[in-house]
């Protein structure tokens, strides 16, 4: 849902963040299901990242585009 943010972990490197979806999914032109979303990443207490991007829906999978 828009707005909702959940929660990941890699349990491997303790690198964790939270991915939010910032639009209602659309259809690009190539027909593939669409979201953009902000991931905010923490790499260390004081470490942090914000990234905007798009994904598209592949089959099971969201795959993140350019």
């Amino acid at each position: 849902r828009t707005g909702q943010r959940s929660r990941w972990q890699n349990q491997r490197t303790g690198v964790w963040g939270e991915i939010t979806p910032t639009s209602p999914a659309f259809r690009n032109r190539d027909g593939a299901v669409c979201r953009r979303f902000r991931d905010d990443i923490v790499y260390a207490p004081r470490a942090r990242r914000s990234v905007n991007g798009m994904a598209c829906l592949r089959g099971q999978e969201w795959v993140v585009g350019r």
